[in-house]
């Protein structure tokens, strides 16, 4: 009897270990939010008329999208946009492509509250918005910081709609 218990205590503290030293340290996250938290007053209206001051990008499916990302051109913050296939970013060749990737998540939002969000690092980014991505989705993805470089991001792409995590931090 004295035997299991011991091994039972003993299998206990090198879980304990284990947990406390050897598990893998989380990155901080960053998060999405409406601009107007930021004091940006924006929306999906006024980039559709003028978006020239950013790169375009959509990720999911070009049938069913589930993002579009605007990523501002004169921005000190180096954004890493992961391209995985078949679901990351992709950029947005022409005028026409963008009209109709916008049109696509319109058509098929049924309620879902596809809202164009801005795109916020960890750590404070006060003063630093006209740096910062917006993006036009109702499902989530959330940066984290690349290295020790303090401006250096990577953006995971949003699952696709219809996947289990696609609405997952609303």
């Amino acid at each position: 009897m004295h035997g299991p218990v011991m091994a039972f205590w003993v299998v206990c503290l090198v879980i304990v270990v284990l947990i406390v030293f050897v598990r893998p340290r989380m990155k901080p996250r960053g998060k999405l939010a409406l601009p107007k938290t930021v004091g940006l007053k924006v929306g999906i209206d006024d980039l559709k008329a003028d978006h020239q001051g950013y790169d375009l990008y959509y990720c999911g499916r070009k049938a069913v999208p589930s993002a579009i990302l605007f990523v501002p051109q004169a921005s000190t913050i180096q954004w890493i946009l992961v391209a995985e296939k078949p679901g990351g970013w992709k950029k947005i060749v022409d005028e026409a492509m963008f009209a109709d990737l916008v049109a696509r998540m319109q058509d098929t939002d049924m309620g879902s509250r596809t809202q164009l969000k801005m795109v916020l690092p960890p750590g404070d980014m006060r003063g630093q918005t006209r740096d910062l991505c917006l993006i036009y989705t109702a499902g989530s993805t959330a940066c984290y910081r690349q290295g020790e470089e303090e401006t250096t991001y990577v953006l995971p792409p949003v699952p696709e709609r219809g996947k289990r995590d696609y609405d997952r931090n609303k």
